[in-house]
C-alpha cells in the first residue's frame, strides 16, 4: 500500500547509483528567497495519476523495504545494548580487582603491624602471594618517602629555627654592645679603651656591673679633681696634681673635640702640646722610679 508523507523538511538532495526507493514520486521547488506561507505555492499529488507500474512496484517494495529498516533498527539497538552489557562487565570487573587490592593492602598491613610489634619476628615476603607481596611493598615504598620528606622538614624547620636564634642573638648582642659603649664613653677619664671597657662590662653581671659602675664613677670623679695622683708628705697634707694627672686632663679635653682619637693618641698630643708639663711629667717619672 502506498504511502504519503506530507509537511517534510529536505535537508540534502543527492545522486546515488542505487536509490533505496525509485518508485517514489518527490516534487520538490527551490526559490532565491524564503517566501511567505500566503506565497508558498500549493501542491498535491494525485495517486491515481501515477502510473499502475510505478504504484504497483512502491507497494511490493513498500513491505520488504519497512522489513529491512526494522532490521537495522533492531540490530543497532542490539549492538548498543552490547556494548552497555560489556561497559557494566567492565566496571563490575575493575571493582572486584579493586576490592581485591584494598583487601591486600589490608592484610599486609596488618602483617606489617604484627610484624612491628615483635622486633625479632621478620616478615617472609616470599610466602605471601603476588598481589599481597605487591601491595606490602607498595606500602613499605611510600612509608620509607614519607619518613624521608617528614626527615627533610624536620631539618628545614631546625635549620630555620637556629637561623632565626642566630638573628636574635646578635641583634640582643648589638644592642648590648652599643648600650655597654654609651656606658663606657661616659667614664671618658679613665684611661682605659672603649672596647676593652664593654668587654669588661658584657663579661659581668648585672650586680657586678653595678659594683663597677660606682668604682669607676668615684675613679673619674677624682681624676677630674686632680686627688688621685695626691701624694701625702709627713706633714699629712696633699700637694697638688702630677704633672700626668694634668697630660691626662688635657687629653680628655683633646679627645671631646676630636671623639675619633684614642686615650694614647690624645695623651701624645697633650704631651706634645705643652712641652714644659711633658719634661716635668718625665722628672717625676725618674723620680719615681729611683
Amino acid at each position: 500500500m502506498a504511502h504519503v508523507r506530507r509537511n517534510l523538511t529536505v535537508k540534502e538532495v543527492s545522486l546515488c547509483k542505487r536509490p533505496a526507493n525509485p518508485g517514489a514520486v518527490v516534487a520538490l521547488l527551490k526559490l532565491n528567497d524564503e517566501p511567505s506561507e500566503d506565497k508558498m505555492p500549493k501542491f498535491k499529488i494525485d495517486l491515481e495519476k501515477i502510473p499502475e507500474e510505478i504504484r504497483e512496484a512502491f507497494a511490493k517494495a513498500a513491505p520488504a523495504l519497512e522489513e529491512m529498516i526494522d532490521a537495522h533498527v533492531t540490530e543497532a539497538m542490539s549492538a548498543e545494548t552490547t556494548r552497555a552489557d560489556e561497559a557494566e562487565e567492565k566496571a563490575e570487573a575493575l571493582t572486584e580487582a579493586n576490592e581485591e587490592l584494598e583487601g591486600a593492602a589490608k592484610e599486609a598491613d596488618e602483617k606489617a603491624k604484627k610484624a612491628k610489634g615483635d622486633k625479632d619476628e621478620g616478615i617472609d615476603k616470599s610466602s605471601l602471594d603476588p598481589k599481597t607481596k605487591a601491595a606490602f611493598e607498595k606500602i613499605e615504598a611510600d612509608n620509607a618517602e614519607l619518613a624521608k620528606a617528614q626527615t627533610a622538614k624536620d631539618e628545614e624547620l631546625a635549620k630555620a629555627a637556629k637561623a632565626k636564634d642566630e638573628r636574635i642573638a646578635k641583634l640582643e648582642d648589638e644592642s648590648l654592645t652599643a648600650k655597654m659603649a654609651d656606658l663606657a664613653k661616659s667614664f671618658d677619664r679613665i684611661p682605659l679603651e672603649t672596647d676593652a671597657m664593654v668587654k669588661l662590662f658584657k663579661g659581668v653581671t648585672d650586680d657586678q656591673l653595678e659594683v663597677l659602675k660606682t668604682m669607676l664613677t668615684a675613679l673619674s670623679e677624682q681624676i677630674k679633681t686632680g686627688k688621685l695622683f695626691e701624694e701625702v708628705g709627713k706633714g699629712g697634707k696633699g700637694s697638688s696634681a702630677t704633672a700626668f694627672d694634668e697630660l691626662t686632663v688635657k687629653g680628655e679635653d683633646l679627645r671631646k673635640a676630636d671623639p675619633k682619637l684614642t686615650k694614647e693618641q690624645a695623651f701624645s698630643k697633650a704631651c706634645d702640646s705643652d712641652p714644659e708639663l711633658f719634661q716635668k711629667h718625665q722628672a717625676e717619672h725618674r723620680t719615681a722610679a729611683h
